[in-house]
């Protein structure tokens, strides 16, 4: 193929010796070489890298022993892969064989080179065709130029730099003293019209990168920090425990060991609604298992055509319908405002907007940290730069965005945009916040005028599904997220993120909490009967409604014709119908009626695991982002392959969130309730927090 040939000539190899090219190839390299030392070549290579370059061609025609280098450049360098004619077009090469290259004798080291067609190229059927006929592929498959404007799309704001791993990449292993803009400058000559993206990368000491880093070495002493406080108050608290004192509240909020006697405690409080900890648990399984899909469509794989044969089937529907789990947060936090209002004695806004605020803002201004200033030394590999792209550049940018809890609306061309999202899955919360904010609106009238504080609540409900509705048909918005034949970028900035269209579902959550607070009040919530045939219909719609909200209409909703009726009536109704259920579900086991299904939920297991959740949520889509950009070699996708991904990025997700409980959520919950109770570390507070626990004492029932 003319690539793989062009692939010799860039990197300065060959000999007839060596892979039997026909001279002219040789002749070629070494007119490159002298053409550029004479100051005559049309490539602008730097003069170091020509001598280089000279030293590449005397050590392949004369290599012997252990120094091999040049040999070994190309081997290191991409090969053309089986299954090209599937598309396989990431030609990774070996990144690691690369960057350990060093020659015995000369000052010559390997530096390893990524080159990749930009999103303007990828997403125009002629260059992408041009660059598939490159590559051997003279036919790509229909869906590729789908695919690649479907991801685009999500990706609306990168610039043309920007390398993606979904791309068609190939890799080279070149002398160290040869530049990207080199490489790039000789690669975009042979190809043409076709320019190509060339990023790459040298082996480096991580200690001393971090040493020139301030950012990192501020994160890193901000963590240690918190560290040394945890050890500190632990120490302490150990001592006083031993010795029969009291300690002082304060010194014990960092105390790992009272903090994780209550993370790790089972209690049967009457107040709890117990099926809470097994949905919350569950959802977030979803939830990542739903962000591991992405991650293979994002990252590299040598099997894109597996992904839409996948999507094309019914059964991806758990997949690409994972968000509805999301609108179970929505019913749960819902109903918890309504309820706690309802329950609570006394009204102060301050405290009410306060409280939500520092429940939620210290653990993400950890996690920005991280991310902003560590997660580019997490991990390495060919298509590991990317990271720093999608997670630590929007995060030193727009961090202030994102505890703000205003990202999903403020510059909706721009930090609405996936690509300068910090957090991005921070978006939750700010729909969260925003409907936090506004609710005492209505929670002011549900004491003393109910029927007012409803009807706008029911107002506000239809409104945001009519908002759905005009949304999805206006812009012709798909329902479905693994469909690639709708664009994205509208979908997120429109509909998926903003506040008016997801708020249905957390106002029926919120009716579902103002009926329980009316129970608990009237001290009926364990006396109140129901009919047994309507307990059992209700039963049997929830069992039947909650899978056909996930499964039903895959063939109008995935399909490259746009059904507007089906797209727009899917996203009306099917989340509304989906907080339905989850709300009877939740309805049944507080009253007595769930049966074995409030036994599973129930699990002492989930009470214990719930607790993690809001810092797995906060810290698990960098991981899978780590996980799959830290391959080596572009990843094979596959049910079992995703499910092994998926259980990777759970177990580290837990135990970074073990510390950031620990850290970041506990201490702070003491303290608040340290002030709250104003010194007396016993007193009495009521306070229902997102676990959703009643909880009387903060001290007695954990955090």
């Amino acid at each position: 193929m003319y690539l793989a040939r062009l692939v010799l000539v860039l990197i300065g190899v060959f000999s007839l010796e060596v892979y039997g090219f026909s001279t002219n190839y040789t002749n070629e390299v070494i007119k490159i070489v002298k053409n550029s030392s004479n100051g005559k070549s049309v490539y602008s290579v730097n003069e170091n890298c020509v001598d280089q370059l000279k030293l590449f061609l005397e050590n392949l025609q004369n290599s012997n022993g252990d120094d091999i280098w040049a040999l070994r450049m190309i081997d290191a360098s991409f090969k053309i892969p089986s299954g090209v004619l599937d598309y396989n077009v990431a030609w990774a090469g070996r990144y690691e064989q690369c960057l350990n290259i060093k020659s015995n004798k000369e000052d010559v080291k390997g530096k390893y080179c990524l080159a990749s067609l930009p999103y303007t190229s990828a997403s125009t059927e002629e260059s992408l065709v041009q660059a598939s006929s490159l590559m051997g592929i003279q036919n790509p498959p229909k869906e590729i130029p789908h695919f690649f404007k479907f991801l685009k799309s999500s990706q609306a704001g990168s610039d043309d730099s920007d390398q993606q791993a979904f791309l068609p990449t190939i890799a080279f292993c070149i002398p160290d003293k040869c530049s990207d803009h080199d490489l790039q400058d000789v690669l975009n000559t042979f190809t043409s019209d076709l320019f190509l993206n060339v990023t790459c990368q040298v082996k480096e000491d991580l200690g001393s990168q971090m040493r020139s880093d301030i950012g990192a070495i501020m994160t890193l002493s901000f963590f240690g920090l918190f560290i040394i406080l945890m050890i500190l108050s632990t120490v302490y608290d150990m001592k006083c425990s031993n010795s029969n004192q009291k300690p002082h509240p304060l010194l014990i909020v960092f105390s790992v060991y009272t903090n994780g006697q209550k993370l790790f405690k089972v209690s049967n409080n009457p107040g709890e609604f117990s099926s809470l900890h097994g949905i919350r648990f569950l959802s977030m399984m979803w939830v990542i298992y739903g962000h591991c899909m992405y991650g293979s469509l994002y990252g590299p794989s040598v099997n894109i055509l597996d992904i839409f044969k996948y999507f094309a089937k019914p059964q991806s529907m758990i997949l690409g319908n994972a968000p509805l789990s999301v609108d179970t947060f929505f019913v749960i936090t819902g109903m918890l405002v309504v309820y706690g209002f309802m329950k609570a004695k006394r009204f102060n806004i301050f405290g009410f907007y306060l409280h939500r605020y520092i429940r939620l803002t210290p653990p993400i201004i950890a996690t920005i940290l991280a991310s902003a200033f560590l997660t580019k030394y997490a991990g390495s590999g060919p298509y590991y730069p990317q990271v720093d792209v999608i997670v630590a550049k929007p995060c030193r940018t727009n961090w202030w965005l994102t505890i703000t809890y205003f990202n999903n609306l403020v510059g909706l061309g721009s930090a609405a945009d996936l690509v300068n999202f910090c957090l991005v899955q921070t978006w939750y919360l700010n729909v969260d916040w925003q409907l936090y904010l506004i609710s005492p609106i209505f929670l002011l009238f549900l004491p003393k005028y109910p029927k007012i504080g409803l009807l706008i609540m029911t107002c506000a409900m239809v409104a945001s599904m009519g908002a759905s509705f005009w949304a999805t048909w206006h812009f012709q918005m798909k329902a479905l997220l693994t469909n690639i034949y709708t664009e994205q970028l509208n979908y997120g900035r429109y509909y998926y993120y903003q506040t008016y269209t997801r708020a249905s579902t957390w106002f029926i959550g919120g009716f579902l909490g103002y009926i329980l607070a009316k129970l608990k009040l009237e001290n009926q919530l364990i006396s109140f009967k129901m009919a047994k045939w309507l307990v059992f219909t209700l039963w049997t719609i929830t069992l039947a409604g909650l899978p056909a909200c996930i499964f039903v209409g895959h063939d109008s909703l995935y399909n490259q014709t746009y059904h507007p009726y089906s797209n727009a009536f899917w996203n009306t109704f099917a989340r509304p119908a989906w907080a339905l259920g989850v709300a009877w579900i939740i309805f049944a086991c507080a009253i007595g009626y769930g049966g074995i299904i409030n036994w599973f939920l129930s699990l002492p297991i989930f009470q214990v695991l719930a607790r993690f959740t809001y810092s797995i949520f906060l810290v698990h889509l960098n991981i899978i982002l780590v996980i799959y950009f830290s391959q080596k070699q572009p990843g094979y996708f596959s049910l079992f392959e995703m499910s092994e991904k998926f259980w990777s990025a759970f177990t580290l997700s837990f135990a970074f969130s073990l510390f950031w409980v620990l850290a970041f959520e506990s201490p702070v919950l003491a303290i608040e309730k340290y002030l709250l109770g104003r010194g007396d570390a016993h007193k009495d507070v009521n306070v229902v927090d997102e676990r959703g626990i009643e909880e009387k004492n903060l001290q007695k029932n954990g955090v």
